[in-house]
C-alpha cells in the first residue's frame, strides 16, 4: 500500500503578500526615520550658522527661537563665545608677532637701552618713557619713571606698557589687564629677565606664545562664563518685570531671546570701537533695547501684520550677512585696510540687503497666501 509523504505547511498567497507588505513598510519607516534624522541634524547645523546673522534683523527668528529648547540657545552662545575669543586671540597674537622685528630694530639701533627685570622690578637706563611703537591704534611703551601709569583706551585700541613693577595689556575689545612682573617671572620661568638686542627676538616670541594662551583663556572665560552669568541675572530681572503683566511667561524664552540679542549687540560694540566710541557699559546699553524689542515681538500674539504676522523662516537670508562677517573676521586678525570705513560699509550694505530681502519675501508670501517653513516642528520651550 502506498504511503503518503508528509507535506510542509504552506502559506497562502494573501498571507505572503501581507508579510512582504509589512516588511517593506518597516523598511520604509526605517529609511524615513534615517532621512528625518539626517535632515534634523542639518537643520540644527543651519540654525546654528543662521544665528550669527538672523538675530540682526529677523523678527521671525526671535519668535521661533523662543519656542525651542533653551539648551540649544546656550549651545549657540557657547559656540559664539568660542568663535569671538578665537578671533580676538588671533588678532592679539598677530599684533605681537608683527611687532617683533620693530622692537628688535629699536634695541639694535640703540634707541632702547637694556631692560633688566629682576625680583619683580624692572630697571631701564633711561631718563623718561620709551615709546617703541605707536601706529594703527597700537602702542608699546616702557616707562619706569612713573610718568605712564596706565594705557588710555580713548587714544589707542590695544597696547603694552611696562612699568617698574607691572605689565599693562589692553586688548582691542576694551578689556584691560595688569600682570605683576613677579607673575611674569613664573610664566617665563626666568629670573632675572634680560631684554637686549640679542635676546629680544627669542624673549618676545616666548612671551607672545605664553601671553596668547593667557589671553585666550581669559577671553573665553569672559565671553563665555561671565557673559552667560550676567545675561542670566538680567534675564531674571526682566522675567520679574514681564511677569507683572504676563504671568505665564517662561524664563527660558526670556533668556533665549537675550542670548541671541547679544549677537547684534556684540557686532555694534565692535563697530563703535573702530571709531573710538568705547566705554565699560556700552555693550549693555546696546543689548537692552535690542533685547526689549525682540522680546516684545516674542510676546505678541500672532494676528497678521508686519510684526504680528506668522511667516516662514528663511534661513538662506543668513548668507546675505556672510560678507560682513568675513570683513569683521579679517579686521579682528589685523589684515583689513581702512578698518573703520570698510567694516561700517560692509555692515550697512549687508543690513540694507537683509531687510530688503525680508520685505520682499514677506510681500511675496502675502500675495501667494502661504509658504513653506524650513524650521517646521520646533521643540517645545524649556
Amino acid at each position: 500500500m502506498a504511503t503518503r509523504r508528509p507535506q510542509a505547511p504552506t502559506q497562502s498567497a494573501s498571507g505572503a503578500a501581507r508579510g512582504r507588505t509589512m516588511t517593506l513598510g518597516n523598511e520604509a519607516r526605517v529609511a524615513g526615520t534615517d532621512r528625518e534624522g539626517g535632515q534634523g541634524c542639518l537643520r540644527e547645523v543651519a540654525w546654528l550658522g543662521a544665528g550669527l546673522v538672523l538675530p540682526c534683523g529677523s523678527l521671525t527668528f526671535y519668535r521661533r527661537a523662543a519656542r525651542r529648547k533653551v539648551g540649544l540657545a546656550v549651545l549657540f552662545f557657547a559656540l559664539f563665545a568660542l568663535l569671538v575669543s578665537t578671533l580676538a586671540t588671533a588678532g592679539v597674537a598677530g599684533a605681537l608677532l608683527s611687532t617683533s622685528s620693530d622692537v628688535r630694530q629699536a634695541f639694535e639701533s640703540g634707541e632702547v637701552p637694556v631692560i633688566v627685570i629682576e625680583d619683580g622690578v624692572a630697571r631701564v637706563d633711561a631718563d623718561g618713557p620709551i615709546v617703541l611703537l605707536d601706529e594703527r591704534g597700537m602702542i608699546i611703551v616702557i616707562d619706569v619713571t612713573g610718568e605712564y601709569e596706565a594705557l588710555d583706551p580713548s587714544t589707542h585700541e590695544q597696547g603694552f606698557l611696562l612699568t617698574r613693577t607691572s605689565l599693562h595689556v589692553m586688548n582691542d575689545d576694551g578689556r584691560y589687564q595688569e600682570i605683576s612682573l613677579s607673575d611674569l617671572h613664573q610664566m617665563l620661568g626666568r629670573n632675572p629677565i634680560v631684554i637686549d638686542g640679542d635676546s629680544v627676538a627669542g624673549a618676545w616670541t616666548t612671551f607672545s606664545a605664553v601671553f596668547t594662551v593667557l589671553v585666550f583663556g581669559a577671553s573665553l572665560a569672559w565671553n563665555g562664563l561671565v557673559d552667560l552669568a550676567y545675561l542670566a541675572v538680567l534675564a531674571l530681572v526682566i522675567w520679574g518685570l514681564v511677569s507683572l503683566f504676563r504671568s505665564n511667561t517662561g524664563f527660558g524664552s526670556i533668556l533665549t531671546t537675550g542670548l541671541y540679542a547679544l549677537v547684534p549687540a556684540t557686532y555694534l560694540h565692535y563697530l563703535f570701537g573702530l571709531v573710538g566710541i568705547r566705554f565699560l557699559t556700552l555693550q549693555t546699553l546696546l543689548l537692552l533695547p535690542i533685547w526689549a524689542a525682540a522680546l516684545a515681538v516674542v510676546l505678541m500674539e500672532p494676528s497678521g501684520g508686519l510684526l504680528r504676522g506668522e511667516r516662514p523662516m528663511r534661513l538662506w537670508r543668513a548668507l546675505i550677512g556672510l560678507p560682513a562677517l568675513i570683513v569683521l573676521c579679517l579686521d579682528l586678525i589685523g589684515v583689513l585696510p581702512h578698518r573703520a570705513v570698510v567694516a561700517w560699509a560692509a555692515a550697512a550694505v549687508s543690513l540694507i540687503a537683509f531687510i530688503a530681502a525680508g520685505l520682499l519675501t514677506a510681500g511675496t508670501l502675502t500675495m501667494s497666501g502661504g509658504g513653506t517653513d524650513v524650521t517646521a516642528g520646533p521643540a517645545p520651550a524649556a
